[in-house]
Parts: structure tokens; sequence; C-alpha cells
């Protein structure tokens, strides 16, 4: 069966007795440890009871795939359900789960770990059409529903935030679930016992994310005519596990923040006026960046970059061509955007 994400905490804390299988799958790991962490504290007295809790490789299973079944079938020596963890698992496994769910049941809770699953994928598949298994997408979460999570992280530590700061943490948080805790975890150790919400001060002295950071280079890098720039940031930010799809969809967010902007300088606003008068405030760093992006891009142009943003999006979800490839053909895309006549360079 497929568990929505939005049932997924719930269904976690307190997983069903007929289930005997979980997988939980996607590009958000830090997530997918959460939901794992959940799980086992839901069956397991202690979380690291060596009798009650098993752990296989992938690479251990490929040899001797039995003996998962066998860890699936033992029964406790002191009493209680166990469980059994697989991490970095792929449709290899399909078939040996496959023979596992056929059974009349099995003691323990599996619990299976995999990264990116597409829709034909056989372990994700068998999960999502047996009654006797769940299947869990973990993706990144964006827009309201990262909104949703922070706010839920930050009243984990009983605290609030003000919108400004908001806007910047949901811009400047980590590439998963667990990196964005650990940043909100930071938010809570500076704020310490302070009363009042967290300000965009609070943020802008504590949150520095990596990866947000690489991304904004990587985007200013290709708006702005530095493609030897733009192609080793983008080089970098693959290498670290970046969906490809998530960086496309950080041109189109940025393409769309400069069509306003664009427009009040076609009005007549000199474009250093209005990078300053920007809220939450650009980074200082950002700021040279951001102004010769508005002074050469026009808007005309700003919408031909953002259509070639969406095609790219849209051919990554129709699996057309390998997303890797994708975003590179984006930047060139750009890149020729920005040698057109009359634009800067």
């Amino acid at each position: 069966m497929i568990v929505k994400p939005q049932q997924a905490q719930a269904f976690c804390s307190r997983p069903e007795p007929a289930v005997g299988l979980v997988l939980l799958y996607g590009p958000d790991q830090g997530l997918v440890a959460e939901r794992r962490r959940q799980l086992i504290q839901a069956v397991l007295d202690a979380p690291d009871d060596p009798f009650r809790l098993a752990e296989l490789a992938m690479d251990r299973l490929q040899q001797a795939p039995g003996l998962l079944l066998e860890e699936a079938q033992a029964m406790s020596l002191i009493g209680g359900r166990r469980v059994v963890v697989v991490r970095q698992a792929t449709d290899g496994l399909a078939k040996v789960l496959g023979v596992l769910l056929g059974m009349a049941g099995h003691e323990a809770l599996v619990i299976v770990e995999a990264g990116e699953l597409g829709t034909s994928s056989p372990l994700r598949r068998l999960a999502e059409k047996s009654k006797q298994a769940a299947a869990i997408a973990c993706y990144r979460a964006d827009g309201r529903g990262l909104d949703a999570e922070l706010r839920e992280l930050l009243r984990e530590h009983r605290l609030g935030i003000e919108a400004d700061a908001m806007t910047f943490l949901a811009a400047h948080v980590g590439a998963n679930r667990e990196l964005t805790r650990n940043e909100v975890a930071k938010l809570a150790l500076y704020k310490g016992e302070a009363e009042g919400r967290i300000t965009l001060a609070d943020v802008e002295a504590v949150v520095g994310n990596s990866s947000a950071l690489g991304i904004d280079r990587l985007v200013w890098a290709g708006l702005v005519g530095r493609p030897g720039d733009a192609a080793r940031a983008l080089d970098r930010l693959l290498g670290e596990g970046q969906a490809p799809i998530r960086l496309i969809r950080a041109f189109a967010a940025m393409l769309v923040r400069l069509l306003p902007l664009r427009a009040r300088i076609e009005a007549g606003e000199p474009a250093a006026a209005v990078v300053e008068s920007i809220r939450p405030p650009v980074h200082f760093s950002q700021k040279p960046s951001m102004q010769r992006a508005l002074e050469s891009w026009s808007t005309g142009r700003l919408e031909t970059g953002l259509a070639l943003a969406f095609e790219a999006e849209l051919q990554a979800k129709r699996a057309q061509s390998p997303d890797r490839l994708l975003v590179r053909r984006l930047l060139l895309d750009l890149r020729a955007s920005t040698e057109m006549p009359g634009m800067v360079t």
C-alpha cells in the first residue's frame, strides 16, 4: 500500500500490525533515516536492543539472499517483535522480498531503505501493491510544505519565527530533513533562554548551509554569464548528490523573482536601489550578481529563460532524457541568452 506524505508521521509512529515490510525511498535520505528511527522506536523498547534489531548490508544479501528470510522469521529470545533493517537496497532485492510477502507471515518488521525509485521499479511496485507492505516516499519539502516542516521543528523547541526570518530560513536550510533539523537545533541553541521569536538577524547569524549557498553560486554564475564558474558549481553539487530537478527549479525560482524587480527598473528605478529595497535583504555577497542580472536581462529575456527552465523540468518528469544532461543543457541555453545582442556578458 502507499502511505501518503501527510500520513507518514502517524504511520511510522504507530505502524499497522499487519504490515510486515516498510519501504522507505527517495532523495531525502535524512527523512528516510528519521522515518526509520520512528519505526524502530515504535516497535522496540530500546532502539539499540541487539537482541531485537538486526541490520543487513545489501552486498551481503546479494551473496546470501536467504539470510533476509531467516532474520525476518527469527523469534526474539527475550520476547517482543524484532526489526530487520536493510540499507541501500536496490531492485535486485525485490525477488526475495516477494517470497517473504508470499509466506503466511513473518515475525519481524522489515524496514528497507532505498534511494530514488521510479514508478516502474520492481521494489517500489511490490511494496505499493501488497497489503502486507507499505511504501513511503521521502521527498524534500518545498513551498508551503517546507514552511510547515520548519514550523513543526521549531515548535519542538518551543520557538516561534517572524515572517522575514521564515523566508530566509526556508531558502537556506539543508538539502534534506536531517540537515534541516540540525539547522533548527543550532537556532534553538543560539536563541537559548531569550524571550521572543526567531528574527531575521538570528537566522542570518546561525544558518549557513553550504548546499544552499552552492546552489546560489550556480544560479548566479549561470545568469550573469560565468560559464566556467557555473560548470564547476554544477559538478560539485551533482557530486554531493543534489537532485538535478532541484537545480532546475532553483533557476526557475530566481527568474520568477527577478521578473517584478526588472519591471521596476524598466519603469525608471535604478537597479542598485531596487536591490537594496528587497525584503528579506539579499546577502551582501549576492548583491553585485543580482544587480548585474537585473541590468542585463530584459523582461522578455527573463520570460524566455523561465520557459526554458519549465521545459527542462517537464522533460525531467517525463524522463525523456537523463536529468543531469537536462540541467547542463539549461545552463547552455541560459548562456546563449546572456550572449544575445544587447546583453551584458
